[in-house]
């Protein structure tokens, strides 16, 4: 799979179909010259739904900005008591793990994903009555009927937040597009100078297991990112949804001892429990050595693994494959033991005719 950099969040508005306006007539037949009124209804207009798409991994199909999509409007009622149709629903799609907000109260409506696979965010409007309606003892023949009314108007935020196995982080220049290249068929850029990547970048390749690994790389960190420096504190909100925090240091730098140390202080003060979270830490550009490196002391519990590896040759690269692999798997092994060990059981003993 080649990487490609995608939109993460969209801002879009959408109408409901406007209800269809009631119909004036009367019953006209042979031998019934002056028929009661039936004027039929108008139908209900379309309503606007959010639905998850399980094919989709990312909202670069939803165009942005300032644009607005429409349900369909309603059909206006007819003659004889016809009712009109109503609209058609507009299902807009998303990726699951897409948080669906209203932009302008910045209220969360829904988090897609198991527990929501559709979300009305926008009702169609209600159809008019027809003239049969509006018969009254003292008037027969009414002429009057209602017009449909409006769909809801709503302005949408999208924010989509992948569910990714690895999330790679660094600072500028540390060789974070060269590992997804390395640990996946992807194809994002790759250049000398800091900040080559401004928007995160997908990845996958398949363990010995035949399972598939997703693999995200993030724009760089830098000091005060989650403050708003650089492009990383827009992006650092992907690292709730993953698995493994991979930190990647560039050895040859004269402060690497200090590179993982900015990381987690960055990571910590956008989100603490992100720390909570499986860590490896990735020592690149030892190919610049000419002696053993001297590993930065760790002192993290949460950091599982160290490995040293030369990206431009991809020594290394191999081993740590099978380390991601080997402590994902235990990792979902140990997730779900938790899980059991602290699902208590409250089932009661059925009595009576409930027993079986």
């Amino acid at each position: 799979m080649e990487s490609h950099l995608y939109r993460d969040r969209v801002r879009i508005t959408v109408v409901g179909g406007r209800g269809g306006d009631g119909c004036v007539s009367f019953r006209r037949e042979k031998y019934i010259p002056k028929g009661g009124p039936d004027g039929g209804d108008g139908g209900r207009g379309g309503d606007v739904i959010v639905t998850v798409d399980t094919s989709s991994d990312d909202l670069s199909h939803i165009r942005p900005g300032g644009s607005t999509v429409r349900a369909e409007n309603g059909k206006p009622g007819g003659a004889g008591n016809k009712h009109g149709r109503d609209g058609e629903p507009l299902k807009l799609a998303v990726p699951e793990g897409t948080h669906v907000y209203n932009d302008e109260s910045d209220k969360l409506i829904a988090q897609m994903g198991e527990q929501e696979k559709e979300v009305l965010v926008a009702r169609g409007g209600r159809g008019g009555r027809g003239n049969l309606h509006f018969t009254t003892s003292t008037d027969r023949t009414p002429r009057k009927r209602e017009k449909g009314t409006q769909g809801r108007r709503v302005r949408l935020r999208l924010e989509y937040l992948p569910a990714v196995d690895v999330c790679i982080i660094g600072l500028p220049n540390a060789g974070k597009s060269t590992l997804l290249s390395r640990l996946s068929s992807a194809k994002p850029k790759i250049a000398e100078y800091p900040f080559t990547t401004r928007l995160p970048a997908l990845g996958t390749f398949i363990d010995e297991e035949s399972r598939k690994v997703t693999v995200m790389e993030l724009p760089a960190i830098v000091e005060d990112s989650h403050g708003g420096k650089g492009f990383g504190q827009r992006w650092m909100g992907h690292m709730r949804r993953a698995r493994l925090l991979l930190f990647l240091i560039d050895i040859s730098s004269k402060k690497y001892r200090d590179a993982y140390d900015l990381l987690i202080g960055e990571v910590s003060s956008f989100d603490q429990v992100l720390l909570n979270k499986l860590q490896v830490l990735v020592i690149n550009k030892t190919d610049l050595l000419k002696e053993e490196p001297q590993l930065p002391e760790i002192q993290n519990k949460k950091v599982a693994a160290v490995q040293t590896v030369s990206l431009k040759t991809g020594e290394g690269v191999s081993d740590l494959k099978t380390t991601i692999t080997r402590l994902l798997a235990k990792n979902e092994v140990q997730s779900t033991e938790d899980e059991v060990q602290s699902t208590p059981c409250h089932c009661e003993e059925p009595e009576g005719d409930e027993a079986i």
